[in-house]
């Protein structure tokens, strides 16, 4: 097992980042709400897709989109938030791949030693950055503008419509998707960018979170996984997927833990044995 001591989510929870909070009923969430309902009511998608400044309960601020207000009316995905604080040290390296506009980024690289975020989108890589300076974690925090698979390659990066944490590289059977929301987008296996770009030798925890395409990034990952096995993976995956299966037999991770779940999905915590 890991040298470090894991803190898992009871049932009962432990503090305020463990469980899900009562939703704030503050003037500022509730008028972008009532907003976005008109707008939505007016199909003012423009206005929707306006950028506006949020605050999470713990004081960050974050520039978002109007109708995203719902990532901050609570804590966004509050267990995976708790382990993090309970489990990421001062000295650590982590990896953020898919980071989107820095939820996670943020409140890692005030905890952490140092935050990789990786983000290929160039609406959320541009909001990623904004909130990394709204912030004051310029100096913990590298941004990389690329995506994340099993191959050095250009790939077919589908930009979502209805939700800017729903972008995700296309799988090679999906042609009948409108051709006009695909973005030629530059991809590196996790070993790549590790060992060759960024010509570092280990990191700590990784974060992973790139819908639905989480299995090619470990295969990716195969050098990484077998020389210098970060002690944490916190990874959005469904319950029986093939990669629960490659990480924990030819890798020797062990789940622990899960965490927060969206649509079928859950944030899942391996912890190397």
């Amino acid at each position: 097992m890991a040298s470090k001591a894991i803190q898992r989510n009871d049932k009962k929870g432990a503090g305020m980042f463990s469980k899900i909070p009562i939703a704030r009923h503050d003037l500022m969430i509730t008028g972008y709400v009532m907003i976005d309902y008109l707008a939505r009511l007016l199909k003012l998608r423009s206005l929707r897709d306006h950028v506006v400044r949020f605050r999470c309960e713990c004081g960050y601020k974050f520039n978002a989109r109007l109708h995203e207000w719902w990532r901050f009316i609570s804590h966004f995905e509050p267990k995976t938030s708790s382990f993090f604080r309970k489990n990421v040290s001062k000295e650590d390296i982590v990896f953020d791949i898919g980071a989107h506009i820095g939820i996670h980024t943020i409140h890692l690289a005030k905890i952490a030693k140092f935050v990789y975020a990786i983000e290929p989108e160039p609406n959320n890589l541009k909001l990623l950055i904004k909130n990394i300076f709204t912030n004051n974690v310029e100096k913990k925090v590298s941004v990389l503008p690329y995506a994340i698979s099993s191959t050095d390659n250009l790939v077919n990066f589908h930009v979502s419509s209805k939700s800017t944490g729903a972008h995700r590289i296309l799988s090679k059977n999906e042609d009948s998707i409108d051709r006009e929301t695909i973005l030629k987008v530059q991809a590196y296996t996790l070993d790549t960018l590790l060992f060759n770009i960024l010509r570092i030798d280990h990191v700590d925890v990784i974060k992973i979170d790139v819908e639905g395409h989480e299995l090619e990034v470990i295969k990716g990952a195969q050098k990484l996984l077998q020389h210098s096995p970060p002690r944490i993976l916190v990874i959005e995956t469904k319950k029986y997927s093939e990669l629960l299966g490659l990480l924990t037999d030819k890798y020797d991770y062990q789940l622990i833990d899960i965490l927060d779940c969206w649509n079928g999905a859950c944030n899942c915590v391996f912890l190397k044995k």
